[in-house]
């Protein structure tokens, strides 16, 4: 089972092996300071304002030794009190829920894989890490990242609007998975970047933001499989 969700994951996730994050990411020079920790905070909680958040997903990995970019699309659904679901549409379909305590994938049969979390240190990591990230909770981030952050305001030159996080791992375990992850918040959810020691990089862009009141059948039995 560890094997077909290994691959799944890398390339979905973004897990990433360590690197200093370079020039480009100017947050990187911004260490979270006092007088800034309120309106981090703040941002946290526009991220959590939601219990259930949904909007459309475009990811671009770049593979820079083949030039290659490899391009997919589909639904994420954000849960507060369930997890988190990529529903990749194209190029083919794929179902993927996180929660605490387990990865799930939906096989093109219609039936669910499930890895237990508890009996794997990585995946448990993976997953508190990954709903940490993208549904902002500010001590779970204070524990596991040094964090850097600014906020721009609109029509900057050079500089996209909006609220503007950097993540690096304290953890050993999960440096091994992230070398460092770069979020843009504008209200809501907007990118996502993780870069790759080679080069590589995977590009996420968030649009379309609903926020339902409930989660349909399809994603309540994702988040219920054993």
């Amino acid at each position: 089972m560890l094997k077909v969700f290994l691959p799944l994951l890398f390339t979905l996730a973004g897990i990433l092996s360590a690197q200093e994050p370079s020039e480009e990411f100017t947050v990187f020079r911004m260490p979270l300071n006092e007088e800034d920790k309120p309106l981090f905070e703040e941002v946290c909680l526009q991220l959590a304002k939601y219990p259930i958040v949904k909007g459309n997903f475009k990811q671009k990995k770049v593979i820079t030794k083949l030039s290659r970019t490899f391009e997919s699309e589909g639904v994420f659904l954000i849960s507060e009190q369930d997890g988190i679901l990529w529903d990749t549409q194209k190029p083919f379909p794929l179902l993927l829920a996180v929660t605490d305590s387990k990865v799930v994938q939906k096989t093109p049969q219609g039936k669910y894989q499930v890895i237990h979390t508890a009996d794997n240190a990585v995946f448990r990591e993976f997953a508190k890490t990954i709903q940490a990230v993208f549904s902002g909770k500010p001590a779970e981030l204070y524990g596991r990242f040094d964090i850097y952050f600014f906020s721009q305001p609109p029509h900057k030159k050079g500089v996209l609007p909006g609220s503007h996080i950097g993540l690096i791992p304290k953890d050993k375990t999960l440096r091994d998975l992230f070398a460092f992850i770069y979020i843009r918040v504008d209200s809501v959810l907007a990118d996502c970047i993780l870069k790759e020691s080679n080069g590589d990089q995977i590009v996420y862009q968030f649009s379309g933001h609903q926020f339902p009141e409930r989660l349909t059948k399809e994603e309540q039995e994702a988040f219920l499989a054993e």
